[in-house]
């Protein structure tokens, strides 16, 4: 929210920007550095800058450094994400309202909160993506089906809550720890399998009325 900010420059040793750093100001030339390879969720959401990046969009993916999605402004309902993207931007997805399935690369390594607020219905993530990095799909009001990384240790907080059309979910054996409110309000759940036996943050399950089964497997 800073209408008079008109250009930055970023040094090259910069890896990662936090959420919205430079949202909704009045950017309008911005550099991206060469280390900027895991995250920058919605930095420009709101500038100018956004605007002449959307306008050189390819195929509407937005890409820093040939491995960072931006983001998706595309209309196709079946997206394949390019092979060789390693990372996707928080809420990449979030205003690709058409998009209902997305095919993710083995090159991709971090997911972050890439899908929160979309419209996502299936989507499988590949054994390839790093095991420390975070997921969230927060507020995926379509999402039916989803399949989780076989390494994957840790469900974050609030990570599926208002999934409303979540149905069944499987919970990888590697996973060590179920944040709190990780499946609160997902009022269809009716299914989940445990393989391992995790921690439980307070408030998992709060408000699900259709879970029936709970399995340790």
């Amino acid at each position: 929210n800073c209408p008079r900010l008109k250009k930055v420059t970023l040094p090259d040793s910069i890896e990662e920007i936090k959420y919205g750093a430079f949202q909704n100001s009045g950017l309008t030339e911005a550099n991206i550095p060469k280390s900027l390879v895991k995250n920058c969720g919605c930095i420009f959401k709101g500038t100018p800058f956004e605007k002449t990046l959307e306008k050189q969009a390819s195929n509407g993916f937005i890409i820093f450094n040939d491995v960072l999605l931006y983001k998706y402004i595309g209309n196709d309902e079946n997206v394949v994400i390019p092979d060789g993207i390693e990372s996707i931007c928080d809420r990449a997805f979030w205003t690709a309202y058409n998009v209902k399935a997305v095919k993710i690369p083995e090159s991709i390594r971090y997911i972050n909160s890439a899908f929160e607020y979309s419209s996502i219905e299936n989507l499988v993530i590949p054994d390839t993506v790093a095991s420390e990095g975070k997921m969230s799909f927060y507020c995926c009001e379509n999402l039916k089906e989803i399949v989780l990384p076989e390494k994957m240790t840790e469900i974050s907080p609030r990570a599926f809550e208002y999934c409303r059309s979540l149905e069944s979910i499987t919970i990888p054996e590697n996973v060590e720890e179920i944040g709190d409110n990780a499946f609160s309000n997902c009022y269809a759940l009716k299914e989940m399998v445990i393989k391992g036996s995790p921690s439980m943050g307070k408030n998992v399950f709060d408000n699900c009325p259709a879970l029936e089964n709970n399995l340790w497997k």
